[in-house]
């Protein structure tokens, strides 16, 4: 291939406008991952860097001894929030939770991930319970992309296939 028409290649795939390539990634979520609550959570919060499709969004929600806690099925949030909320239609225990995500944007491309994050219990003083330890990694079974933690951003494993 000569140099003229490598470039000239190169460039159009520089100006391919980037949604095509778009896919929804994590960005934030309540409870942030690693969080330790005082209070249960009545739902379960993503927000994506495109909008997912509540059709093919799903999650799944498991204690620490692999349990599956029922979840609502995904709900949009405002318009252009970019938001999917899972409901708890009964109240979390104490102990340690691990979310498994999954979606896709409108593209059609699949991104999933999972993230920890802990309910505190009280004791019969009302104080809080002693430390819950440090929270396991989410395991994941592809290769996942390490995330930078900034505040009130979680920091899960997210996986994308392609």
């Amino acid at each position: 291939m000569n140099k003229p028409l490598a470039f000239l290649l190169a460039f159009a795939v520089l100006l391919t406008p980037t949604s095509a390539w778009a896919h929804a990634r994590l960005k934030r979520s309540d409870p942030t991952a690693g969080a330790r609550l005082t209070t249960p959570p009545a739902a379960i919060r993503l927000w994506f860097s495109e909008q997912p499709e509540l059709t093919m969004t799903f999650a799944s929600l498991k204690d620490s001894a692999g349990m599956d806690i029922p979840l609502s099925p995904a709900e949009s949030g405002a318009p252009g929030q970019m938001q999917i909320a899972f409901r708890i239609p009964g109240t979390l225990s104490p102990g340690r939770y691990v979310l498994t995500w999954r979606t896709a944007a409108s593209d059609g491309h699949p991104s999933h991930g999972s993230f920890n994050f802990a309910v505190a219990g009280l004791n019969y003083a009302g104080a809080l319970t002693p430390a819950l330890g440090p929270l396991p990694a989410a395991n994941s079974s592809d290769s996942a992309s390490a995330r930078a933690v900034q505040p009130n951003t979680p920091s899960p494993t997210e996986e994308e296939s392609d």
